[in-house]
């Protein structure tokens, strides 16, 4: 039966992720040393040539986000990753970033796996400070996580906003897990692929 998990902040609206029906949270646990399961959020993860959200209208511009993390205790967070897509799978991509032919049937097994996409990850500048180059697109949503996973913020920011860094406040992340069943065929189907985007 084909199960998702991702992450919500405590304080965040949905974002992009893989996600099914019928969701049930629990408290994020501590990654573990050794372990490679970690909580999930991604708005990318088929297998596709295309970014989700990309639009004609925007086709071959870029623009820059820039932005301030905040740790729990309000202070400028020291060590983090932001990024505007994310897997819930692991890393199925080479140094290129590019999916190889023998990945692709490895893709769902390694779920609730949280990696970021390589060429939509954001450049740490000092200190809580990151720079992130969008492409193709109005507006992107930036989820951000701490190195062990257990604390995340999201943003939807818009092109507008170029040149006035926007603050994310990393919260605490629960683990939502969920299985699809269709009525119709009396089962879960073979695979499943669901979508949640950022409100805004």
């Amino acid at each position: 039966m084909p199960r998702y998990i991702f992450l919500l902040s405590s304080l965040a609206v949905a974002f992009g992720c893989t996600v099914e029906s019928q969701p049930v949270a629990t408290k994020a646990p501590s990654n573990q040393s050794g372990s490679n399961a970690s909580p999930v959020a991604s708005d990318d993860v088929a297998v596709t040539q295309r970014e989700p959200g990309v639009q004609a209208d925007f086709h071959g511009q870029s623009w820059t986000i820039s932005g301030e993390v905040f740790d729990k205790n309000g202070e400028l967070s020291d060590g983090f990753q932001a990024a505007a897509v994310w897997s819930s799978n692991g890393v199925y991509w080479n140094e290129a970033g590019v999916v190889p032919p023998e990945e692709v049937a490895n893709v769902w097994k390694r779920e609730g796996v949280l990696a970021a996409r390589p060429a939509n990850l954001a450049e740490e500048i000092s200190k809580g400070t990151f720079s992130l180059t969008i492409h193709d697109r109005p507006r992107a949503p930036v989820f951000v996580v701490n190195m062990d996973h257990t604390h995340g913020g999201i943003a939807l920011v818009e092109r507008s906003a170029t040149g006035h860094p926007v603050r994310i406040d990393l919260t605490p992340l629960v683990r939502v897990t969920a299985e699809i069943f269709c009525p119709e065929a009396g089962r879960s189907p073979d695979w499943t692929l669901a979508q949640i985007y950022v409100v805004g």
